[in-house]
C-alpha cells in the first residue's frame, strides 16, 4: 500500500524547542500556530526535556548537541527570525537529571537561562536578527486537563 502526500513548500520563520512529554504535545501543537506562528512555518526540535540541557552546566555534551542543531537550522533557513524554547511543569526529564542546587521549580527557572544561552551562542556565530524567547507551560487546574503558557 502506498501513501502519497503533497509537499508543502514553506519558508520557516520560527524554530521551537520543546519536550516530547505526551501530556503536553497537544497543547504545544495548539499553542504554536495560535500564539507564535503558522504551524507550517515552524521547525520543531522535540526532545526529552526540551531546552533543559541549555540551562544545566552538568549537561555540556547535550547542550553542545542541541545548540548545534539550533545553529544548523538558523544557517540552513535564514528566514528563521524567532527561536522559542518551551519548558513545562512536572517534567520527567528533570526528575532524572542531577539537582545539586536543590531548586524545586527548575523547569520554570531554567527557561530564561536557556534563552540567554541560546542568544549568546547565536551572537557568537554572528547570526543577526534572531529573537530568542522562553515560555513555561503549566497545568491550570487540579485534574491537569488544561495547560497555560507564560512568556518568561
Amino acid at each position: 500500500m502506498n501513501f502519497t502526500y503533497p509537499v508543502v513548500t514553506t519558508t520557516p520563520t520560527t524554530l521551537v524547542v520543546h519536550c516530547s512529554d505526551p501530556r503536553f504535545l497537544a497543547a504545544f501543537n495548539r499553542f504554536l500556530p495560535k500564539e507564535i506562528d503558522s504551524f507550517r512555518q515552524v521547525v520543531p526540535i522535540v526532545v526529552p526535556g526540551g531546552p533543559a540541557p541549555l540551562a544545566n552546566p552538568m549537561m555540556a555534551r547535550e547542550k553542545q548537541v542541541l545548540e548545534g542543531q539550533i545553529i544548523f537550522f538558523l544557517k540552513h533557513f535564514p528566514s528563521i527570525k524567532l527561536v522559542a524554547l518551551i519548558n513545562h511543569e512536572d517534567c520527567g526529564f528533570y526528575k532524572q537529571i542531577s539537582n545539586p542546587t536543590g531548586r524545586e521549580n527548575r523547569e520554570r527557572e531554567d527557561a530564561p537561562i536557556a534563552a540567554q544561552a541560546v542568544a549568546g551562542r547565536i551572537a557568537s556565530e554572528r547570526i543577526e536578527g534572531v529573537e530568542v524567547v522562553a515560555f513555561y507551560a503549566t497545568f491550570t487546574n487540579t485534574d491537569r486537563s488544561e495547560i497555560s503558557f507564560e512568556k518568561m
